[in-house]
């Protein structure tokens, strides 16, 4: 069933154009006729000039047979008529085929055979070797000679017919067609021939329109800016980030990303439409330290420290290598002490980061630990303070085992946390040069590192107190 999309809907003057660069001639000649287009030595010629000239050769070209699907062959260096040819030999129809006037005789006969050349345009400066290729070549082309006025070299004419006196047999104002395909020939190419025959490549409208459009600028010089459009960092201070075009191109070959993620990037130069890169993926370097990603400042006896203690290994930017399973150690680097028996020391590293859940210390006192890793740089925590645990037992930290009736036990200091005196009578207790009366059962408090004394105050009653402190499980 045909669709009402098939239906009425086909291609016609009204609605379709092909693609091709003869457009950009003919709107710009429109457009600006009298700007200068061409210039070759001390002759220069306008946009509407050049149109004409363009045309006149097509006229010229039609009017010696030359129609659609025809070659017309090239020998000439960048001048005027090499200009002109590449306009006006396909607003003939027919297809230009530019030789290369560095091969030898026999590749180019060869060339304008396998092209079936019907119309030569030949430089008198390159009248030695296509003389030569004419006369080996089977096909016998209209030969056109250009002679080149800013050239005095040798050189002889081969044709019957000079360049100028060719276009001046054309009109100006020759209406020449778009082509009916896009898809026609619009120029025959051909390799050197250094490795075999040389091969033929064909160009049609539609795609020298869109090289066409794509050219760079070569003759640019401005100054083109990179910046990040979407991603987790920044350039890396030392990359540069500005850059004069050379050749419509501009290098960036200093732009350097710090930060491991994906990125995006933005080019802009004044007014002109910015580009943005795809994605860019910028994975971490090389691991080089140790770096915690948490730590705590205090912690209980006995008790596993929390938050664990987290390492990450990274690279000199920060970075976490992620894909690092190495084994991280850590270590008392100062304290009383040193870790619980039970305490894991050594752990492997999961996506990059060590992580000590079971750390435990039984002395109090403040610790800092060292983390390490083979030959990464070390890191070290942040003090850690260790505090008693919660009371569970009475431990006998000293009791005599002599004494005289009616004499106070001998002043002595203790340096414990919590250390009691209990009472078996009345006395006068004195600590750090302050007395207070005590009595029968009381339960006296000595401060840390207290000096103190008991004196008798009741004859006879014997000794009067035992010592003993609180102890930590």
């Amino acid at each position: 069933m045909t669709s009402i999309y098939e239906t009425d809907l086909d291609r016609n003057e009204a609605n379709f154009q092909a693609l091709t660069p003869l457009s950009f001639l003919e709107r710009t000649a429109a457009v600006f006729p009298d700007h200068i287009a061409i210039v070759h030595g001390g002759r220069s010629w306008t946009y509407a000039a050049f149109y004409a000239r363009t045309r006149r050769l097509a006229s010229a070209l039609a009017r010696n047979g030359i129609g659609r699907g025809d070659t017309v062959s090239a020998m000439l260096a960048n001048t005027p008529a090499m200009v002109d040819a590449h306009y006006g030999v396909a607003m003939a129809g027919a297809v230009l085929n530019t030789l290369n006037t560095r091969l030898d005789a026999a590749i180019l006969a060869f060339t304008l055979d396998h092209a079936e050349t019907k119309v030569l345009i030949t430089d008198r400066e390159y009248a030695e070797v296509i003389k030569e290729a004419l006369a080996l070549a089977k096909g016998k082309p209209l030969v056109v000679d250009y002679d080149d006025p800013e050239y005095s070299g040798p050189g002889e004419r081969l044709g019957n017919i000079e360049y100028e006196a060719f276009l001046a047999q054309g009109d100006p104002d020759f209406a020449w067609k778009m082509p009916d395909d896009e898809w026609d020939a619009i120029c025959l190419n051909y390799t050197s021939g250094t490795t075999g025959d040389p091969k033929g490549v064909v160009y049609h409208h539609r795609g020298a329109y869109l090289l066409a459009v794509g050219n760079v600028l070569t003759s640019d010089s401005s100054t083109v800016t990179v910046s990040i459009a979407t991603g987790a960092g920044g350039f890396d201070a030392g990359s540069t980030t500005s850059v004069t075009v050379v050749n419509g191109i501009a290098t960036f070959s200093n732009v350097i990303l710090d930060t491991a993620g994906s990125y995006t990037l933005s080019l802009s130069d004044g007014t002109l439409t910015a580009a943005t890169t795809g994605t860019i993926t910028i994975v971490a370097g090389s691991a080089t330290q140790l770096v915690l990603q948490q730590s705590p400042t205090s912690g209980t006896a006995g008790q596993a420290l929390s938050p664990s203690v987290t390492v990450a290994v990274e690279d000199s930017f920060g970075n976490v290598i992620t894909g690092d399973t190495s084994t991280v150690t850590v270590a008392v680097a100062t304290g009383p002490a040193g870790f619980d028996a039970g305490s894991t020391t050594s752990m492997a590293a999961v996506g990059g980061v060590a992580t000590f859940s079971n750390l435990l210390f039984d002395t109090t006192g403040n610790y800092t630990l060292s983390v390490s890793d083979g030959g990464l740089t070390r890191a070290t925590t942040g003090s850690i303070t260790i505090s008693p645990a919660t009371a569970s037992q009475l431990v006998l930290q000293q009791s005599p085992t002599t004494g005289t009736a009616g004499q106070s036990l001998a002043p002595h200091q203790h340096n414990s946390d919590e250390f009691y005196y209990l009472l078996r009578g009345s006395a006068v207790m004195t600590i750090d040069g302050e007395d207070q009366a005590v009595n029968v059962g009381d339960l006296i408090h000595i401060p840390p590192n207290a000096v103190h004394s008991i004196s008798d105050t009741s004859a006879g009653q014997g000794m009067r107190a035992f010592a003993f402190a609180v102890m930590k499980p």
